[in-house]
């Protein structure tokens, strides 16, 4: 039902893992989802689980956009059938390719037409027609790629330090160390 993909190694240093929630289900059903810090794009290639406590209802066949996740989420199954593929972008992944305001975005899940980004409805079409889910993930992957390459976006190289050993230490390093490490205040680290 729920199955985890890893990027390429050039897309690594960005994306934490490509998931596909696929399978039959119970209408009413109810997923836990923890807050990881990271931020998601979400392609429904049928039907789906809405979140609990969101107004916006996903529907099939779109894509969306979640910004980090600071509470903890329930979704709840439509259907008896379920069919979603997610990018997982590491905390600051995602501002390699596009410019979103991520703190306004913050425990928000937002339909990609609504914003202005690397992904629309019509990716979740093209992956529709994609026959399996290594295909899609190359598909991906190949768009990511053009995309970063192109990429005119800037992070600090500070902050992508001390995102990778906050990663590679499973959060368990003190904030404290890690802005005194990067230069940075750390009112300013913690923003």
């Amino acid at each position: 039902m729920h199955k985890e993909y890893s990027p390429c190694e050039l897309l690594s240093p960005y994306i934490d893992k490509y998931w596909e929630f696929k399978g039959d289900i119970t209408k009413g059903m109810h997923f836990n989802i923890l807050p990881d810090g990271c931020t998601d794009f979400i392609f429904t290639l049928g039907e789906v689980a809405n979140a609990c406590n969101n107004t916006l209802v996903m529907h099939p066949y779109r894509s969306y956009f979640v910004g980090s996740m600071t509470r903890y989420s329930k979704l709840v199954a439509n259907s008896d059938t379920i069919n979603m593929l997610g990018i997982r972008f590491l905390p600051c992944g995602i501002c390699q390719f596009t410019q979103l305001p991520l703190p306004e975005l913050t425990n928000m899940r937002v339909h990609t037409s609504d914003l202005h980004t690397i992904f629309d409805d019509s990716m979740a079409d093209i992956l529709c027609e994609k026959k399996s889910i290594q295909e899609r993930i190359d598909f991906i992957e190949r768009y990511l790629l053009n995309h970063l390459y192109r990429s005119q976006y800037e992070v600090d190289e500070r902050i992508l330090y001390a995102v990778n050993q906050i990663n590679s230490n499973h959060g368990r390093v003190p904030i404290q160390m890690l802005s005194d490490k990067v230069n940075l205040c750390q009112r300013h680290f913690e923003r």
